[in-house]
């Protein structure tokens, strides 16, 4: 059996982004699972290609074809179902996103890998939490993430309390904005506030482990994820979170739950049907009650790290999908 593994990320294996990161994971375990994998292979029994809708290619016109996406609303636009529907099956990264592709496509085989968590994201006991306070953030700039719910909601708490500190990673360009009173403009948070850093080069696996680990509580009010890495990372390494969670395979692990309510996408083009909305003033709240059970947090969230890795663990998680695989080849 030969399968061809295709999409932007297994062709560049370039852990700096979630696709990435999960492309990798993915090829290294499918070989550690003594699978004949190869990526863009000419000719392949079957193909599996991991991308959005607007990049899914496959090489063989033979294969058995697979797309395996990450979705993050109800819905998707016309084209993008057309390219799904061509796929023999069609692959999910969660159970939440399994259930949107059943509703819309009825009678296409869906089936649901997971990701997992790479053994690199150890679990550490915090004992204090640090000087200053520091909350981070990932996303920017995808405004899904709402990485400017966050800094309205740190600001609006915090101001310029040097006490207190967010961290912004983001993805070469940071798109949230603070008022200037003084020049009546929108400004650059860290322009603003000595409290609030961005960091927008890529980071690699190692740096991005120590970036959390120079941080307290991961804050992430999602519209909708079709995994979600970054909170999973945080909690493998002992680091408490604040996070919508209807979404997450995971959510029973995430310590503090955002209340969202469900609304139109406000980004029809990329996202059709309904996402979750995050409520502000419940993030806020969470925010505080993180600061003021902190200590309280760290013995359960380190305990929960080596419960997830155990669950989440690469190999457990991508035993299932082999197996498919096998069922696949032996039925053609």
């Amino acid at each position: 059996m030969k399968v061809s593994l295709t999409g932007i990320a297994f062709k560049q294996l370039q852990r700096t982004a979630g696709y990435g990161e999960a492309s990798y994971n993915i090829y290294e375990t499918f070989k550690k699972l003594n699978l004949d994998v190869e990526i863009e292979a000419s000719k392949a029994d079957i193909e599996l290609c991991f991308t959005d809708p607007a990049n899914i290619r496959f090489f063989d016109p033979d294969s058995y074809k697979i797309c395996y996406v990450a979705w993050e609303s109800t819905d998707m636009t016309k084209e993008a179902k057309a390219v799904l529907n061509k796929a023999d099956e069609i692959w999910a990264t969660s159970p939440w996103t399994a259930s949107v592709y059943e509703k819309i496509f009825p009678g296409k085989k869906i089936f649901v890998y997971k990701h997992g968590i790479n053994e690199m994201w150890k679990p550490k006991l915090r004992k204090e939490a640090h000087k200053p306070f520091t909350f981070l953030h990932i996303g920017e700039p995808f405004s899904r993430k709402d990485g400017q719910l966050v800094v309205d909601c740190f600001t609006e708490l915090f101001g310029k309390d040097e006490n207190y500190r967010l961290v912004l990673k983001c993805s070469g360009i940071n798109t949230t904005r603070v008022f200037n009173e003084k020049y009546n403009t929108l400004s650059s948070p860290s322009a603003e506030y000595k409290n609030i850093l961005e960091i927008t080069p890529p980071l690699t696996p190692d740096q991005m482990v120590g970036l959390y680990d120079l941080c307290d509580v991961f804050v992430y009010p999602s519209w909708g994820e079709g995994f979600g890495f970054q909170p999973l990372q945080a909690l493998a390494s002992g680091m408490p979170v604040i996070s919508t969670s209807a979404w997450a395979d995971y959510d029973k692990y995430i310590n503090y739950k955002i209340d969202y309510s469900i609304q139109k996408s406000p980004w029809p083009k990329v996202h059709q049907g309904d996402m979750m909305k995050p409520d502000k003033a419940s993030l806020k709240s969470l925010m505080l009650k993180s600061i003021d059970e902190y200590d309280s947090l760290l013995k359960e969230t380190y305990k929960n790290a080596f419960l997830i890795h155990d669950e989440y663990d690469w190999v457990k998680v991508s035993e299932p999908a082999v197996q498919r695989l096998k069922e696949i080849y032996k039925n053609l």
